[in-house]
């Protein structure tokens, strides 16, 4: 074959190689479906806004963390997370974490420490107390000795994705002061022009706090009482256009979600919702529960800044399907319950007429009438 046969068999070829014949990477793939602004995949106008966030807060809780079984961070899990945030930097996206996890991590730690260094008489009653009798100097030294385990993971698994990570920790009390949370922006601020991810946690090490004092008394003092309110302080503070929980369940149900009677909530309205919701009990590895999530995520709606709240334990891309418009986990968002309240008044007043027609309908001497089927619906409608 000559080489001007050759040339023209190419030049042919070319042109007739549509744009979806090439080949893309799964990075590109994932990176058409979560550009900002595309609304191709939404299922419902609740979620626009969605597709449009710039600046995102992960909250990634213990019980998505920590394995439930022994407690031991969930490898699996976290590379899958990060894979997730790094397809939401490279479409030009700001993500802060919040990550729980270093209270589980550090007993793990402990707890082998003490098996090594026990003999064979303390390793007899080992199983029966493995932990000092105080709970709370317990957890405040398993977050000393977990929190650098957690953070070292972080940057191994950043590290591979070409990104880097940075550690903040903060207290109850840093938020009661006003220059800090102008320092923790201006932080925060230059972290994300230079393309690290801000990781947050409290501080559970040093973090202690008054037995007499309350949640309502946290929450009129503006102050945080777990990662969840932390997340939802940090989202309002910094300015974020969305804020994500990730839980081990795949949304809100109106009851616990192993019963079948319970339902998944699409968009919560506290009108609609509040009387129908029971919630089941809260995990064992963290301090938080359903409850706590849906008091932080609908706070966070009312100061603007949308939240959903979402399954974060299974492998599928529930981070990605999120900021893509996807009709997944259950949305907080002020302007879209009211216009829920809205549809579902509008339902309800259009049922209660159908009901009265009917009523009036069998009272009237017309339906002792002969009439066709036809007829039948003028009368009803």
């Amino acid at each position: 074959m000559s080489n001007e046969t050759s040339r023209h068999l190419s030049e042919t070829s070319a042109k007739e190689l549509s744009a979806e014949d090439v080949p893309v990477s799964w990075m590109q793939q994932e990176l058409r479906k979560v550009s900002i602004g595309n609304d191709r995949n939404i299922c419902g106008v609740d979620r626009v806004k969605l597709t449009r966030a710039r600046r995102v807060v992960v909250k990634v809780g213990s019980q998505v963390v920590s394995r439930s079984c022994d407690s031991r961070l969930a490898l699996g899990r976290l590379g899958s997370l990060i894979e997730q945030i790094e397809v939401l930097v490279r479409s030009g996206r700001e993500v802060i974490l919040v990550s729980s996890g270093s209270i589980s991590a550090g007993r793990q730690r402990i707890r082998r420490e003490m098996i090594l260094n026990s003999s064979p008489l303390e390793l007899q009653g080992f199983n029966s107390a493995p932990m000092p009798n105080d709970r709370d100097v317990s957890k405040r030294a398993s977050a000393a000795c977990g929190q650098s385990g957690v953070m070292a993971l972080y940057d191994l698994l950043f590290g591979h994705m070409d990104l880097a990570c940075s550690q903040l920790l903060v207290t109850r009390n840093d938020f009661l002061n006003p220059d800090f949370v102008d320092g923790i922006k201006q932080t925060v601020d230059h972290l994300l022009k230079m393309n690290v991810i801000p990781v947050f946690n409290e501080n559970d090490a040093i973090n202690y706090s008054s037995k007499d004092e309350t949640i309502e008394e946290l929450k009129a003092s503006g102050s945080f009482w777990d990662n969840d309110s932390l997340a939802m302080r940090l989202a309002t503070h910094l300015g974020a256009d969305l804020l994500v929980l990730l839980t081990d369940v795949e949304g809100l149900y109106t009851g616990p979600p192993q019963l079948e009677t319970s339902e998944l909530i699409d968009t919560y309205c506290p009108e609609i919702h509040d009387d129908l919701i029971k919630f089941g009990a809260k995990s064992s590895l963290g301090r938080g529960g359903m409850s706590s999530k849906c008091e932080c995520a609908w706070m966070a709606a009312e100061r603007g800044v949308p939240t959903v709240i979402l399954n974060g334990k299974g492998f599928h891309q529930s981070l990605v399907e999120v900021v893509s418009g996807e009709n997944i986990g259950t949305l907080f968002d002020a302007e879209a319950a009211r216009a829920v309240l809205q549809r579902h008044d509008h339902q309800r007043n259009g049922s209660s007429a159908d009901t009265r027609a009917s009523n009036s309908d069998e009272g009237s001497p017309r339906k002792n009438m002969s009439h066709s089927s036809f007829q039948d619906a003028v009368i009803v409608n």
